[in-house]
Parts: structure tokens; C-alpha cells; sequence
């Protein structure tokens, strides 16, 4: 069994890339995708549809929900944030298909109009770390910029946020905005791939093109002063995590194609 949890980037399209994955697919018994949208990328690239199943990502709406407003006030007390700030937040490694320059960018670009926002960066390590530090250090608002470093626990950042920002476009099925709406936190997602089979726009989250840093400033620009879409687009997004995106759901598909291929391969030998 191959899994597959990102849309296929250019580097990855090479001539030899494309055979080794070929050639692991055919001695797969099957392949597993996390969204319907990745599975239809793969298709188009050639690969056998009918091994291909999706199996939504799911999250532990238990282990992550969201905070009572006492502790979410001492969480952003720990972290000097502001208790009435408007808090963006984008959580991952520093790679650039995670788009933190471009959300740097569009961030400086709203300050001036929007005081009271904030931007909490959640993650360390990736071939971009040197050039995020730099840009954030040399930012005119690094004083409205936190930087947490590497967290091995995410849950409590998410509970600090209003909004998490995810600019990827070739994600699969991201776990982070999973986690963040089960945190009762709506998330700002590109219309690709995954994000669409979660995000319903204006009522879980919202679904912006957002490729440039001017696209992001602009979509932002149409969120962040309203909080009461930011908190009744949270209440949609704990909602949809809890009933659509369990790990007991995801448990039960993972057990499925399981006993599927198990029974395949019995019969195969009789």
C-alpha cells in the first residue's frame, strides 16, 4: 500500500521520477490518497485510478478543541499578545511551497490599516529558515511578528489564533487546518486540491486565490476587521472537524481498504 498526501510538484515530474512511481505503483496492491482532488492530479498524470482511494485525514477533536476564553487570554498573555489583537496564524516548516514570505508580505502590507493584528509564526527548520528570520528581524512590524520556534505540541497555539493562514497550493489534505478548525479556528485556504473538500467559504472558512502577496493582503484585507464572521466561521469549522473529519472516520476507511486488500491477496492464493 502507497500513500500519497500532496499534489505533485514540478520537481517531482521528471522522466525518472515518473517511472520509479509508476513502477511502485504497479507492485502496490493499492494506493491511498487524502483527497479527491489528489487523486484526480495523479490520475491525470498517468497513474491506474482504479488502485487509487481516497481517505480523508482525520483529527482528534478531543485532544484538539477549542479553549475557554480564560485560558486563551493566559496563552496570549505567555506569548505577549494582546487579549483584543486579531491573531493570524500560520503553523509548518520553512519551505517555500508553505508560503510564509508571501504571508510576511501581505501582513506588512495591512498593519498600517488594521493596529491591532498580529502574526504568529509556528514552526522551525526548511531550506527557507534563514530567509524568513531575515525578513521577519528587518520587518517595519517585527514588534506585531512572534516567532515561536519548533513546537512539539501545536494545540495551544492553535487556541491563540483567529484565523490560521494556509497559502499552499498543493497540499493534499492538511493536517494543521484540520487541527485548527477543530480548535474552532477558520482557516484562510487556497482553493486547491484538499482545501476545497473541507472549506466551505463563508461558512467553515474561506477559499481565496492567493498567490501573490498582494492577493493575500487583499483577502485578508476582507476578513480581519470582521470579527463576528471570524468566530461564526470558527463555530462552522469545530463543527465540520467533529462530524466529517474524526479519526474514528478515518480509522474505519484506513480498516476497509485494509481488509480489502487482505482479501485480495487471500484469494489470489487459492
Amino acid at each position: 500500500l502507497q500513500g500519497e498526501h500532496g499534489q505533485m510538484r514540478p520537481a517531482e515530474m521528471t522522466p525518472k521520477r515518473r517511472l520509479l512511481r509508476k513502477v511502485g505503483y504497479r507492485v502496490c496492491r493499492g494506493v491511498h490518497a487524502v483527497s479527491a482532488g489528489l487523486r484526480t492530479d495523479l490520475i491525470r498524470h498517468g497513474f491506474p485510478g482504479d488502485k487509487i482511494r481516497v481517505i480523508l485525514n482525520g483529527v482528534d477533536c478531543e485532544r484538539f478543541d477549542p479553549p475557554s476564553s480564560e485560558h486563551r487570554a493566559s496563552l496570549r498573555k505567555l506569548w505577549k499578545l494582546e487579549d483584543d489583537a486579531i491573531v493570524l496564524g500560520i503553523v509548518g516548516r520553512f519551505v517555500a511551497l508553505k508560503g510564509h514570505a508571501r504571508l510576511i508580505e501581505a501582513f506588512e502590507r495591512l498593519s498600517s490599516d488594521h493596529p491591532r493584528l498580529r502574526l504568529l509564526i509556528v514552526g522551525d527548520h526548511g531550506a527557507e529558515r534563514d530567509n524568513i528570520l531575515r525578513m521577519i528581524g528587518e520587518s517595519r512590524v517585527k514588534e506585531r511578528i512572534v516567532w515561536t520556534g519548533y513546537q512539539p505540541e501545536t494545540v495551544d497555539f492553535y487556541r491563540m489564533m483567529d484565523l490560521l493562514v494556509v497559502p499552499s497550493d498543493s497540499e493534499g489534505l492538511s493536517n494543521v487546518m484540520l487541527e485548527a478548525m477543530a480548535c474552532g479556528v477558520p482557516c484562510l485556504a487556497h482553493p486547491a486540491c484538499g482545501a476545497n473538500e473541507v472549506v466551505v467559504d463563508g461558512v467553515n472558512g474561506i477559499l481565496r486565490e492567493m498567490s501573490t502577496p498582494d492577493a493575500l493582503a487583499s483577502a485578508l484585507g476582507g476578513i480581519v476587521p470582521d470579527k463576528a464572521l471570524l468566530d461564526a466561521l470558527g463555530t462552522g469549522a469545530r463543527q465540520t472537524a467533529v462530524q466529517r473529519f474524526s479519526l474514528a472516520s478515518m480509522v474505519e476507511g484506513y480498516s476497509r481498504l485494509y481488509e480489502e486488500l487482505a482479501g485480495r491477496s487471500s484469494g489470489s492464493r487459492d
